[in-house]
């Protein structure tokens, strides 16, 4: 089971989260301060201590959003967008059929990469293989970046293709990089467990 990651919207604040877990009687387990290399994240447990829910401020991205880890996480998920303002996945794929912004456009690439599961889903695929073909260097660099969050072997053919025939040097080294660290992180373990 991957985990489950609900991406908050920019309404919601850091104390919306703790009232939200102290209502639901979670238990705050851990928080781990922002550092240089590091977000900050806090960890709370279900009563039942078969679920943990991760906040964390993913500065890489630009964004917040809840991780939820173990049993029960639709259970869990619904309890959250139920009581805080969250992105779907439906919502930000609209976004970033509309969005002609630059900025606005890698911000809703990487919220969506965070917002979607580590469970291919095609369309999601199609969306952000599109991006990596973007006119600006930056947008193609955001889509690519957005594969870490997800690791689908289906990014290994473009991102060998941006790789190779990139027009941008900078992009080709960026899809270089960035293939290297899904072989590593989640590619090696998946032909080790299949």
């Amino acid at each position: 089971m991957s985990d489950l990651r609900i991406v908050l919207k920019e309404s919601v604040k850091n104390d919306d989260i703790s009232r939200l877990a102290w209502q639901q009687n979670w238990e705050l387990d851990d928080i781990s301060p922002r550092t240089e290399k590091t977000p900050l994240t806090k960890i709370w447990t279900t009563p039942d201590e078969q679920t943990g829910i991760h906040y964390i401020e993913d500065f890489y991205i630009n964004a917040r959003y809840i991780l939820i880890r173990g049993k029960n996480q639709e259970e869990i998920a619904e309890k959250i967008r139920a009581s805080l303002a969250t992105y779907s996945i439906y919502e930000l794929q609209e976004k970033l059929e509309k969005v002609t912004e630059k900025k606005e456009c890698i911000g809703v690439i990487l919220r969506l990469s965070a917002a979607s599961t580590q469970d291919y889903e095609p369309k999601i695929f199609h969306d952000l293989k599109t991006m990596m073909y973007d006119s600006d260097a930056d947008v193609r660099k955001a889509a690519i970046f957005s594969t870490t969050y997800l690791g689908w072997q289906e990014f290994r053919e473009p991102l060998e293709e941006l790789k190779n025939n990139d027009p941008d040097a900078s992009v080709q080294k960026f899809a270089a990089v960035n293939l290297a660290s899904l072989a590593k992180n989640y590619w090696h373990k998946q032909t080790k467990t299949d």
